[in-house]
């Protein structure tokens, strides 16, 4: 089992705002409020506060690269990770986690620590240690995905993906990974089924009943 990270498996959508509005700041933007974040964040369109005349990627690299520097507040494991997680180890599964952000696998570490989710995480890859050249797409991780195919010796058959953004559906089908899509990041399920998730649904409590049936 691959998972996502952010929005997978902790809910860290209140940092995200918070991060996005510190990088605005940086590249000279405008403060963006909760309510017109969280409709932009479903949307995908945050990009268009992004001013036009910085680069979309650089403000997205150092936004990622930042991510990791501080727990918020309201940050929080979505509800019943922590059961999946111990549910899926007993059953003997490996559980990887794959992150969009630009950061130490030692901070990812200290914060599944944090939360309580480390004994049950076999390893840790972020975009900190992928190949840019093969990031087509922002926040794309086929190369990280590749990695961990190897790395754990396992074919692509023998994996299930699980993220909640439509680039984490893209970055598994590039791998030909089956994927799940869950709903827990604000993605509409029509979204994430246009670039390849086999499956939506509504949190990873739901996902039992698909390995079962895999």
């Amino acid at each position: 089992m691959i998972f996502d990270l952010d929005q997978t498996l902790l809910d860290t959508i209140h940092r995200f705002h918070e991060v996005f509005n510190r990088v605005l700041e940086m590249f000279g933007g405008i403060e963006v409020s909760w309510d017109d974040f969280i409709v932009a964040y479903s949307l995908d369109t945050l990009d268009d506060y992004i001013p036009k005349s910085c680069d979309k990627k650089g403000f997205w690299c150092e936004f990622r690269r930042i991510y990791s520097s501080f727990i918020h507040d309201l940050d929080k494991p979505i509800d019943g990770v922590e059961d999946i997680l111990k549910l899926l180890r007993i059953m003997g599964l490996k559980i990887v986690v794959c992150t969009g952000r630009e950061c130490s696998r030692e901070d990812v570490v200290r914060e599944l620590e944090h939360f309580n989710l480390i004994r049950y995480v076999d390893g840790v890859y972020t975009l900190m240690y992928q190949d840019p050249s093969e990031e087509d797409v922002v926040f794309c991780r086929s190369g990280l995905l590749r990695r961990i195919l190897d790395d754990y010796g396992v074919k692509v058959d023998e994996v299930l993906f699980v993220g909640d953004y439509w680039v984490d559906m893209y970055s598994a089908k590039k791998v030909g990974l089956k994927c799940v899509g869950v709903l827990t990041g604000y993605e509409p399920a029509d979204r994430l089924m246009k670039f390849g998730a086999d499956y939506v649904i509504r949190s990873v409590v739901e996902l039992p009943k698909i390995i079962m049936d895999n």
